[in-house]
């Protein structure tokens, strides 16, 4: 599949999702997530599906690829700049994970890493376009920053 991903080379065949980066090369700005390789085809009610591509469980007949190849993230705001401008922005693969808990928990782990709630450059202007981790939508109280 063509795909404008770089870093670790994307493996659907053995991992169900990845957590990357996209970085704004003109200011610097990012974003972190996670896409999943695989989506549900519908074919089983929701319940029943085990997202584990290493489990017994799985079954290549529940699941259809995403479409991870052109995927640009879930930011509104990043989207209207990469479409305005799409030669500004690499993407990078940051992690491959072979579960569906094991990304999330990723996904989390790396927007923590990357402080992308509360990093600032230089004038206290926010770096990243991440707007919550998880379901967390509020940044922490200046004061408080420099004790996380």
């Amino acid at each position: 599949m063509k795909h404008h991903w770089k870093g670790l080379t994307p493996n659907p065949s053995k991992y169900f999702g990845f957590t990357y980066v996209i970085n704004e090369l003109s200011t610097s700005k990012y974003y972190v997530g996670k896409k999943q390789f695989w989506i549900s085809s519908g074919k089983v009610k929701k319940g029943s599906l085990r997202p584990n591509k290493l489990g017994a469980a799985w079954n290549p007949l529940h699941w259809k690829e995403s479409k991870w190849g052109s995927y640009t993230g879930s930011s509104k705001e990043l989207n209207i700049l990469i479409k305005a401008n799409p030669k500004d922005f690499h993407y990078m693969i940051i992690g491959q994970y072979t579960c569906k808990a094991d990304l999330v928990y990723a996904e989390c782990k790396a927007q923590f890493d990357y402080s992308v709630m509360v990093a600032r450059d230089e004038k206290g202007d926010r770096i990243s376009y991440n707007k919550q981790i998880a379901a967390v939508r509020f940044m922490p109280p200046w004061k408080d920053r420099e004790e996380l």
